[in-house]
């Protein structure tokens, strides 16, 4: 095997300790997608040299060319195979993933194949292709989009070969034992082997003309949690899954206080002859008053409920009074406190686990590219890791993090130095030459004129910024007061504002910023937008959303105040947080869209959209027509508020209705049209939607986001000392020839869910000195981990 033990010493040296040299500021900002940059084809072990991607940066540094020397004289027994195997630890520390035993080199390179981006994202693409087949699969309903199985199926089948594909190939990079341990493995298996009984048996249902229910499909959202290698998705499913085991008792108690409180309701005003508004029996059955109880709950049918028994005695109230206080109010913060709790639970657990599976790669990295008996890692090895960590790496790059490493300036790098490398890994460092924008390579003469370079220096200065501030802002005068020809006089502006930006900062410096990227795309849309507006006569509502997109750059205005920049900067920082949940969000959406099109697809009818008229004009065709196709609504609130679009006839609109149960008002009368469609058993659909994605997945990402602002407070109230770019910034200085070489040094600013949650629990992992205002160091995690993928 290629790889040590897991231990904590490294040939007789201890390292316990090691873990306080690693900055907490820095860990926050990993670049977590860096693994996609592997090498896919690394170097043999007789190709050696300096790392050299573009231009050769002299360097006059006596150190550099004494490690030169040094590594010449290592060509010979420097193990190029190890290299490869070193670099891919780091890259796997780097994103918290434990590495595997490598039993020989294909069984690494079967490894990074795996988790190649090209594979990786093909997988991703073939899942969402697997998932959009319910566009085109019955129920259709107004979509008109639908394809006979003989369409549907073949693209099935070419994803699920696709996924077994990428399932065998895991197979192959583990033990044999760990995948058949792993739950994610035996889903995979499991739902794989019962869509194929369901495609054949769907097939023959077709072929004789019965009616069959895909029942599989229920299960595609597993493919895309089990089968990617997004820990980020996975942790949120898993915290869902234990969210659920620690609400359970306050759920279940609050459920029973309603069931209490049913039989209260009933007995005071069951008997007293109180109609309600439909002309009903008030509070009368014990099943239709727990409902309404519970949709009270969500204040949905409030005050609505209170007011036929507010109307006999205004004593009455007082019992909805106590009811909400006990049930809205304690047990549904009761409720969030504890899916908080046990959320920050789980996740302080997952980040911890990933720190310890970052600390076991980086151990392993050192053991692995060292020289038997040696302790220490020289600059040529370090060189060769960095030819297959990063292979566009320049020489100065390497060679100013490996300085950056060495934190005794002893040319040597031992483990407790080593600890840091992922972390220096991620700061970027631009060279001077990847500065030169191409104006400035192919025309200098007129790009360093005395106007050119007057005209850079009034962009650059910040009235240039100010400027175009104030009419971002007379933008959306000019857009709410309609004032078109101004308004298009503004959108030319702009246009001329990221010219003058790109020909000043280049292109590359420029569109670094996602700002940047933000006002490109939206000042494009804007011109291309107006020019389609200005050739039709009606342009359509698409390209009037385009223009009012413009709107929205007053944000960047916004975030110069203080205090608006707090919650800008900390809705951008939890940008993959959103992603993360919001594509959860959507997978559970796919699973009750997929039941709930089984179940009442088809019941609501749409209408003749070819009638002339609409769902609010009284009397006109289209109005009497889809009235008139729905005699089991007539007279309901359903009908009354024109509801018919939220139904399960096809996969968009079955979105749209679980979005709007989502948002819970007005989520009764929805759920009432269907129970006047089927039945009152339909409410266990709707209540099971409720309780998982209000209840229990909006809180989780109620307490992400709660962590969020608070760390975010915490990160801008005390001053965080960086030590990693203090000796970056000391190494700079000792070398004119470097410092003159690199014109960038930023710390790559992560957006990625995990580096934020390491952040937010590092407190809980060890002591915080918050005396000497800064992030609490990494405590020691234990040293045995169990693999995830």
């Amino acid at each position: 095997h290629f790889l040590v033990p897991k231990s904590t010493s490294v040939r007789g040296e201890d390292i316990t300790m090691h873990n306080e040299a690693v900055p907490s500021s820095l860990i926050a900002n990993e670049n977590f997608h860096d693994e996609d940059n592997l090498s896919p084809q690394s170097p043999s072990h007789d190709e050696w040299g300096v790392v050299s991607d573009g231009d050769e940066i002299e360097i006059s540094d006596a150190r550099y060319k004494a490690a030169l020397s040094e590594q010449a004289q290592q060509q010979h027994i420097i193990d190029g195979d190890l290299m490869e195997v070193a670099a891919v630890l780091i890259k796997d520390a780097q994103v918290g993933r434990m590495t595997v035993n490598f039993p020989d080199m294909a069984a690494v390179r079967r490894y990074k194949k795996y988790y190649s981006p090209f594979w990786t994202w093909t997988t991703l693409v073939f899942i969402w292709i697997y998932l959009g087949l319910a566009l085109v699969e019955k129920p259709n309903g107004s979509l008109g989009m639908y394809q006979p199985m003989y369409v549907s199926i073949p693209i099935e089948v070419v994803c699920l070969a696709l996924f077994l594909w990428r399932l065998n190939e895991y197979r192959l990079i583990v033990p044999s034992s760990q995948f058949w341990k792993e739950g994610k493995s035996v889903t995979l298996v499991l739902i794989i082997a019962l869509t194929v009984i369901d495609i054949i048996m769907a097939v023959i249902a077709s072929s004789q003309g019965i009616t069959f229910i895909r029942w599989s499909r229920v299960l595609r959202p597993l493919f895309a949690v089990n089968l990617t290698t997004s820990r980020l998705l996975r942790q949120a499913f898993r915290s869902v899954k234990r969210s659920l085991r620690g609400v359970f008792d306050v759920l279940a108690l609050l459920l029973l206080t309603v069931c209490l409180f049913t039989v209260l309701f009933v007995k005071i005003y069951g008997h007293r002859d109180i109609i309600d508004k439909n002309g009903d029996d008030y509070m009368s059955r014990y099943d239709d008053t727990w409902w309404h109880l519970f949709v009270l709950l969500t204040t949905a049918n409030f005050p609505d409920i209170m007011m036929p028994a507010y109307d006999v005695s205004r004593f009455y109230a007082i019992l909805f009074v106590v009811f909400l206080v006990i049930g809205m109010y304690v047990f549904a913060s009761i409720l969030l406190a504890v899916v908080y709790e046990t959320y920050r639970d789980y996740m302080k657990k997952e980040t911890a686990l990933m720190l310890s599976s970052r600390r076991q790669n980086l151990v392993r990295a050192f053991e692995t590219a060292i020289q038997p008996g040696i302790n220490f890692m020289t600059f040529g090895e370090w060189s060769q890791i960095m030819k297959r960590v990063y292979p566009k790496y320049d020489q100065a790059k390497v060679w100013l993090l490996w300085c950056v490493l060495d934190d005794n300036d002893n040319g040597r790098i031992s483990i407790s130095e080593f600890m840091n490398a992922a972390d220096v890994l991620n700061i970027s460092v631009a060279s001077a030459s990847s500065q030169i924008n191409a104006f400035d390579r192919h025309i200098p003469h007129i790009y360093h004129s005395p106007l050119s370079e007057k005209l850079k220096y009034g962009v650059k200065h910040r009235y240039f910024h100010y400027f175009f501030d104030v009419l971002i802002v007379l933008t959306v005068v000019a857009i709410v007061l309609n004032l078109q020809q101004i308004d298009n006089l503004f959108i030319v502006f702009f246009a001329v504002e990221i010219c003058l930006k790109i020909y000043a900062y280049g292109a590359v410096n420029f569109f670094r910023s996602g700002w940047n990227w933000f006002d490109f795309i939206v000042v494009a849309a804007a011109i291309i937008a107006t020019i389609v507006q200005d050739q039709t006569d009606n342009a359509g509502a698409y390209i009037e959303i385009i223009l009012m997109l413009r709107i929205f750059r007053l944000v960047r205005v916004l975030q110069m105040y203080k205090g608006f920049n707090l919650i800008i900067h900390t809705i951008f920082n939890i940008g993959p947080a959103i992603t993360t949940y919001g594509t959860m969000i959507v997978l559970v959406y796919y699973v009750y869209a997929i039941i709930g099109m089984e179940l009442f697809g088809g019941l609501v009818c749409e209408g003749n959209t070819a009638l002339p008229g609409s769902l609010f004009e009284v009397n006109s065709p289209f109005y009497v027509d889809v009235h008139k196709c729905n005699p089991k609504l007539n007279n309901s609130e359903f009908e009354g508020d024109g509801y018919f679009l939220n139904n399960f006839n096809d996969i968009y609109s079955a979105f749209m209705t679980l979005f709007e149960l989502t948002v819970v008002n007005q989520w009764h009368v929805l759920v009432g049209g269907f129970v006047d469609l089927t039945s009152k058993w339909a409410r266990l659909y709707f209540l099971s939607f409720y309780i998982v994605m209000v209840l229990i997945i909006l809180n989780i990402f109620l307490a992400f986001v709660i962590e969020a602002f608070v760390l975010q407070m915490e990160l801008d109230s005390f001053e965080i000392e960086d030590r990693l770019l203090e000796k970056l910034q000391l190494e700079l200085d000792k070398s004119p020839g470097m410092s003159n070489s690199f014109e960038r040094v930023v710390i790559k600013k992560t957006r990625k869910l995990q580096a934020l949650l390491q952040h937010m629990f590092d407190d809980e992992t060890q002591e915080k000195n918050m005396a000497n205002a800064a992030l609490p160091r990494l405590r020691q995690t234990r040293s045995t981990v169990a693999v995830r993928g």
